[in-house]
């Protein structure tokens, strides 16, 4: 899928990220995937130009083929084997980016990641900064921690995953992936008209 040019939409105003009120709320665990996330920078905190994170990445571990309509993503690797798939070939081997090593996945372009052998502990950086991804990110760790996720790592409930995937503008490839983009879009707008959205959003953001 080509890359295309992002169109910044952020919340007017932002809300106040739950790190800035609490640092030590800056460190978040998902103990179902065994990763953690330390938010160096919120959007909010750059006036939208960034975001920025610390995450770990267990071996085989990562999220599904994906694409982002309205932010890049930087990897840089900071310890162990972090591995980069990018276009739609199943077969194509990743790229293994060495510690100190760089990479951009432009936006609208096909990727995931995953760890070797060893894990991979690595720095992320989405520009430009959106509010919604962050807050998906904390909703998800959250459920974890609760016991709401299932061996799959997705929450139990399917409305809670449509809500994570509709915040964080995660997009799937195919016509597979055209029908559940579908799916989470109805099933999210539900759980915005219902008030699921807003109530995980104060249980685990606020």
């Amino acid at each position: 899928m080509a890359a295309t040019t992002a169109t910044v939409t952020q919340h007017t105003p932002m809300s106040v990220p739950p790190g800035v009120k609490d640092p030590s709320r800056r460190i978040i665990e998902n103990p179902v995937a065994g990763e953690v996330g330390d938010f160096i920078k919120y959007s909010y905190e750059t006036e939208g130009k960034y975001a920025e994170a610390e995450a770990t990445c267990v071996p085989g571990g990562g999220p599904p083929l994906h694409y982002h309509k309205n932010f890049a993503e930087i990897f840089t690797a900071i310890e162990g084997d972090l591995l980069l798939y990018t276009g739609s070939d199943p077969k194509a081997e990743p790229l293994h980016l060495p510690p100190g090593e760089t990479f951009t996945v432009p936006i609208g372009t096909l990727h995931r990641f995953s760890a070797g052998p060893e894990g991979a502990k690595f720095k992320i950086r989405v520009e430009p900064g959106d509010e919604g991804f962050e807050k998906s990110i904390y909703i998800l760790f959250g459920l974890a921690r609760d016991g709401q996720l299932g061996k799959d790592c997705l929450p139990t409930n399917p409305i809670y995953t449509a809500v994570i995937g509709s915040l964080g503008g995660m997009y799937f490839p195919g016509a597979t992936g055209a029908l559940l983009n579908g799916v989470t879009a109805v099933m999210a707008a539900y759980a915005r008209w219902s008030g699921v959205q807003d109530e995980l959003i104060k249980k685990y953001w606020e």
